[in-house]
């Protein structure tokens, strides 16, 4: 047997041609990732201290054997319950397989409707929902989205604490062209209206805000002359790079 290192979650080593799976700052054995997502045995069984029970791993195990214990249930199970293919119900299931609720009610569509992870991670990657308003004023961009994962930290505060409750699902914010690297940012060391950011619980106060925003944007931007003098910049930044 060769070995090519330690395990990161049981710290027996790695034998070459086992089973791996990757994590951020390394190599796991498959078992061992298995048990890091999908959770213990008790866990699955829906038997832990997330279910009101006690059950963990079992008793008088290795770390490792603990983690085949788990993995031997996830595979035997998944026979059952077989993946779906399409990978934004993947992680429906992969939530549902893990007993996963600590994430129930995080998710909303610009209706304020709730998703599970999956619906709101399909929606997420569509531009076209994503986008609730835009507007450009030469090198400066008010842009307000749709977030659907709930920024309201009010529902982390015990009851009676007299906070708005509601989810946040909605984001403005100023942007910049820098006109070194062509990005829009918001960096307000490049730009002290960049960056400049408000979130909103419902659909209908992120339009009339974004309303908000580019008012005060008019309000306080550059004078035409200092417009014309960055958008000439920007246009010998990039004739400086094409003709490199």
């Amino acid at each position: 047997m060769i070995s090519s290192g330690l395990c990161l979650y049981c710290s027996e080593p790695i034998v070459e041609g086992e089973p791996l799976g990757d994590v951020s700052n390394g190599t796991v054995h498959r078992e061992c990732l298995i048990r890091m997502t999908a959770g213990s045995l008790g866990h699955q069984q829906q038997k832990c201290s997330c279910f009101g029970g006690q059950e963990e791993d079992p008793p008088g195990l290795t770390v490792r054997e603990a983690a085949r214990a788990a993995a031997d249930y996830f595979d035997r199970t998944a026979q059952e319950d077989p993946p779906p293919a399409d990978r934004f119900e993947r992680l429906d299931w992969m939530e549902r397989r893990s007993g996963n609720n600590e994430r129930a009610g995080d998710y909303y569509d610009r209706n304020g409707l709730p998703l599970s992870l999956g619906e709101w991670a399909r929606r997420i990657e569509d531009p076209n929902y994503k986008r609730v308003a835009l507007t450009n004023f030469g090198p400066l961009a008010v842009s307000t989205v749709w977030l659907g994962m709930d920024h309201s930290f009010a529902r982390f505060l015990p009851p009676g604490a007299g906070a708005d409750r509601r989810p946040i699902l909605f984001e403005t914010m100023v942007f910049f062209l820098d006109p070194v690297t062509g990005e829009w940012i918001s960096d307000d060391t490049k730009h002290e209206l960049a960056g400049e950011q408000h979130r909103w619980h419902t659909l209908e106060d992120a339009l009339a805000g974004h309303e908000t925003v580019v008012q005060y944007v008019k309000d306080n931007i550059l004078p035409p002359e200092a417009v014309e003098s960055i958008r000439d910049l920007l246009t010998t930044v990039y004739k400086v790079e094409e003709d490199q």
